[in-house]
């Protein structure tokens, strides 16, 4: 214990020998020197600390804002906006071979997305099924199997979040062409317990809606018919519906070059298959009243009525008609549904989508819609 004792006091001795030299260094060290000394410390830790407070705020702050706009291309790009967007496929039992098709073949074969850009962290695919999919197990396995069918670059998986099934839990009775697929529209935003409830007077009642849930911002409705035509048309729709400015509905207008069909259809309106805002209340609100008046129109008179049964239609018309918008709600918000060359509506005429967007004047089409478009 002594020699230990006598170890530790002579180590202590030496220890202070040493700090006694060092500190008469420093004595000796001139002024300008140590000032010198100083200021280089202060500058690496300054550095060190911002550059640290940069890293963490950069990598560590919740996707829920709007960060930088860049000007590439003379195009806007927003990076990392942390906006969600749901890409939403309606389709009957009777479509799903197209959906198949789509998945496995169609979709990947024009390359979905360039995964650099990393918009698939914020978009999410949604199969709406028209009745209850969970009562065809054989299908869900099916699309759960196509939509991870692919690998690489053009796969599925590398531009969605996630594969999401929804159901519209049509009736038979309510599953008739075209109004069958109204139903469905109007049901994600939280449509109508029975249609006989928008007549005047009645307490409206309203199932949950279910699209709006608070997760998505915006919402692009694309029917199996709804043909991409080039490369990366998943990114464009996504750069389009966070673009700088407000929409309610963005859309194309029947490109249908037969001017008869063009008056019949309502050739200016803006078809169902467009890019929808989520978040907005006053749009919701507007949805939740032409549903409304869409019914009372189809209650009042011989089918078709005045909407031709479609959605689509019913908001075009709703918003001209002054008995049901003023000119004030009208003019106010008629900037909120926009034309785009995105998408092409063909409605019912024959069109090759390869071939219409190779066109020099397409080169902003990234989308061809028609029952009789072909790749």
């Amino acid at each position: 214990m002594a020699s230990g004792s006598h170890t530790e006091s002579g180590g202590g001795a030496s220890i202070m020998t040493k700090m006694s030299l060092r500190s008469s260094s420093a004595q000796q060290i001139p002024a300008s020197r140590l000032h010198q000394i100083l200021l280089i410390n202060f500058a690496f830790w300054f550095l060190f600390v911002t550059t640290s407070l940069w890293i963490l705020a950069t990598f560590s702050a919740p996707f829920n804002r709007i960060s930088t706009i860049v000007i590439h291309e003379d195009r806007l790009i927003r990076q990392r906006t942390g906006a969600r967007l749901a890409v939403v496929v309606p389709f009957a039992h009777s479509q799903s071979k197209n959906v198949i098709r789509n998945l496995e073949t169609l979709w990947p074969s024009v390359r979905p997305c360039n995964p650099a850009k990393g918009y698939g962290s914020f978009i999410d695919l949604i199969l709406y099924f028209h009745k209850d999919v969970t009562k065809h197990r054989g299908l869900v396995a099916q699309l759960k199997s196509s939509f991870t069918l692919n690998s690489g670059p053009s796969s599925l998986s590398n531009c969605f979040s996630t594969l999401r099934f929804m159901n519209a839990h049509l009736q038979a009775e309510e599953d008739a062409y075209p109004l069958g697929a109204s139903r469905m529209f109007f049901r994600l935003f939280g449509s109508l317990t029975s249609s006989k409830e928008s007549k005047a007077g009645v307490v409206l009642k309203r199932r949950p809606a279910l699209i709006l849930n608070g997760i998505y911002q915006y919402m692009y409705y694309m029917e199996p018919d709804n043909i991409p035509c080039k490369f990366d048309w998943l990114d464009r729709i996504y750069e389009e519906a966070v673009a700088p400015g407000d929409l309610w509905m963005r859309g194309s207008i029947i490109r249908n070059r037969n001017p008869l069909v063009g008056t019949w259809a309502f050739g200016d309106h803006l078809n169902g298959n467009a890019i929808y805002r989520l978040d907005d209340p006053r749009f919701v609100n507007f949805i939740h009243r032409a549903e409304g008046a869409f019914w009372r129109e189809q209650e009042s008179g011989p089918p078709p009525g005045r909407f031709l049964e479609s959605y689509d239609i019913a908001l075009w018309l709703l918003r001209k008609d002054r008995n049901w918008m003023s000119w004030e709600e009208f003019t106010d918000t008629a900037h909120l549904f926009q034309y785009t060359s995105t998408i092409q509506n063909w409605y019912r005429t024959r069109v090759n989508a390869t071939k219409l967007c190779s066109k020099p004047e397409n080169a902003e089409t990234y989308f061809v819609h028609g029952r009789e478009v072909v790749w």
